[in-house]
């Protein structure tokens, strides 16, 4: 048993000295993987806006490819930054990964993150609907470019499926909607 640390050095000297082949010196270089950071978003988020960017690092240069929803698609970047900005998104949940390969062909993929889009707009009517359910008021929802408007006119009755009068409409928009009450006047002659 060895007890010193030269008896150590002298001990790996000789061991060398007395391989039966030759020895050349090598240099071992341990891979590193390719490492996939997701900067955003974080997962299970909840965004209320109709997009999603996605954004990515690597730590060292390649490429990066989003698969959203199973479908792949380019991202934009280069180098080891890598973004995707997906866009016109309505309420729901949406599952992404990301893979990459760098320039000596090595891959990577990250696991299946999702994010929630919640582009809910809720609209409370309760004053303007009586307690048979009936509205008493015509109401209008037009969409910020007013090229479609929701309209529930006078008279309408607006009940849930037990009969007790709604109290609010939820829709899914990428803008905010203002809803509009046009009371109904009633000329006498």
């Amino acid at each position: 048993m060895l007890q010193y640390e030269d008896e150590l050095i002298d001990y790996k000297q000789h061991a060398y000295d007395t391989l039966p082949y030759n020895y050349t010196d090598f240099q071992y270089v341990a891979e590193v993987p390719l490492v996939i950071t997701i900067t955003s978003p974080a997962n299970n988020s909840v965004l209320n806006s109709d997009y999603v960017n996605v954004t990515v690092t690597l730590n060292r240069s390649g490429t990066a490819l989003l698969n959203w929803n199973g479908a792949n698609v380019s991202m934009d970047g280069a180098g080891t930054n890598f973004h995707k900005n997906k866009t016109g998104l309505l309420s729901g949940n949406y599952s992404f990964k990301v893979y990459a390969n760098d320039t000596d062909g090595n891959t990577n993929v990250t696991v299946t993150r999702t994010v929630t889009v919640n582009m809910s707009i809720t609209t409370d009517i309760a004053a303007n609907i009586n307690a048979s359910g009936y509205v008493n008021a015509t109401l209008d929802i037009p969409t910020p470019d007013d090229n479609i408007t929701v309209t529930i006119p006078n008279g309408t009755k607006a009940t849930k499926s037990d009969g007790t009068p709604i109290s609010d409409i939820t829709t899914d928009s990428s803008h905010p909607l203002i809803p509009q009450w046009r009371q109904q006047h009633q000329v006498r002659i």
